[in-house]
């Protein structure tokens, strides 16, 4: 049985979407965060074929912006783009600490790594939001493929905030 990737995304995210609002636990609070974190990963590279930028890298970039009006100017790009890597990977951190323990080319390293530092309900929120973002920035600016098929309900999903709390706003 074949499935179209980007359907199941879209399945996932209005499930945790769900699974937040009822979220208590770390645990809960992890899956939500590793469902988010395997959306990003399908979305990223039709977001970039399309030249458009996923949440993540546009917080990035805007971070660098900010950084060099109110700190200083970077020395030269690679500069900028060290400082925007840096930004960009602390926001998917805690995903990358929950996908994995350790480093590939060192299996030892693995008992180093078993600790996640970092709110969970903070970065389940940051994550879905983003989610969110980048699947609405998908179905709003790009042809989707024939092989997609939206969920019931799933455009009104994308448009409303019914499944956000009002206080949760992490990045407008």
């Amino acid at each position: 049985m074949e499935r179209c990737k980007l359907t199941l995304a879209a399945e996932l995210l209005m499930k945790a979407a769900r699974d937040l609002q009822t979220a208590r636990t770390d645990a809960e609070y992890a899956t939500v965060i590793l469902v988010a974190g395997a959306i990003y990963k399908v979305l990223e590279p039709l977001l970039k074929a399309n030249y458009l930028w996923p949440r993540h890298v546009r917080i990035s970039e805007g971070a660098g912006r900010i950084h060099e009006v109110l700190e200083k100017p970077f020395e030269d790009e690679q500069d900028r783009r060290d400082f925007e890597k840096r930004i960009y990977q602390r926001q998917i951190s805690t995903y990358n600490s929950l996908k994995h323990a350790g480093k590939s080319n060192d299996p030892t390293s693995a008992l180093d790594d078993l600790i996640v530092h970092g709110d969970l309900k903070v970065a389940a929120r940051f994550l879905l939001e983003d989610a969110v973002y980048d699947f609405e920035l998908l179905t709003t600016r790009c042809s989707l493929p024939t092989t997609f098929r939206e969920p019931t309900g799933f455009y009104e999903f994308l448009s409303s905030d019914a499944w956000r709390e009002p206080d949760q706003t992490l990045h407008s």
